[in-house]
């Protein structure tokens, strides 16, 4: 089965064109650009929102309590070791 040079050039030119296309509409900005310097407007959380998060939270610290120790954590144990330690 011979497939001639012109048909692959034709499907060269279509997988491409859809490529583009594709690629184009995928990196298409999903919200308006804002001058530089200028902080958008954020909605304010609801009451009924804020006071679940606080039952959640209420629930994982019976479980899990937090630390208050404000003191200073070390994290030389996160360090790889030098050639003199090993």
């Amino acid at each position: 089965m011979n497939i001639g040079p012109r048909l692959y050039r034709t499907l060269l030119i279509v997988f491409t064109i859809a490529l583009s296309i594709c690629s184009l509409s995928a990196c298409a900005p999903s919200r308006a650009i804002l001058p530089p310097g200028q902080v958008p407007q954020q909605d304010s959380v609801a009451s009924a929102d804020e006071q679940y998060g606080q039952e959640v939270l209420g629930g994982l610290t019976e479980q899990f309590p937090l630390s208050r120790n404000d003191a200073p954590v070390s994290y030389t144990h996160l360090t790889l070791p030098t050639n003199r330690e090993v």
